[in-house]
């Protein structure tokens, strides 16, 4: 009886197991790339419905810029830039005298 020492029975059946728990693993990576898209996925519907609820930040006016503003105008640009504030802060600040350019907070 010959012997062969390339080959070992026990060797082949133990890379057989490995080969097997390697394809197995290859299977479980798979899987959870998977399931991390659709995680992902989900966060994303998350993250979108929550910033869909939350109202928008608004806009704070600036009585002083847009007085200030007011200085570098001229002519008919003047005149409409005053209409404007005039609408804009009549109501609030009574007391502003755009036209002489007074302003009284008494």
């Amino acid at each position: 009886m010959a012997i062969n020492c390339s080959s070992n029975a026990l060797l082949d059946t133990l890379n057989a197991k490995k080969e097997a728990l390697n394809a197995k693993v290859a299977e479980l990576q798979s899987l959870g790339a998977a399931a991390m898209a659709d995680l992902q996925a989900k966060a994303d519907e998350m993250k979108d419905a929550l910033l869909s609820m939350m109202p928008e930040i608004p806009v704070i006016p600036n009585f002083k810029k847009e007085l200030e503003e007011l200085k570098g105008k001229v002519g008919a640009e003047l005149a409409e830039a005053k209409a404007a504030f005039k609408e804009r802060w009549g109501d609030a600040l009574p007391d502003v005298d755009v036209n002489g350019a007074t302003i009284n907070l008494n």
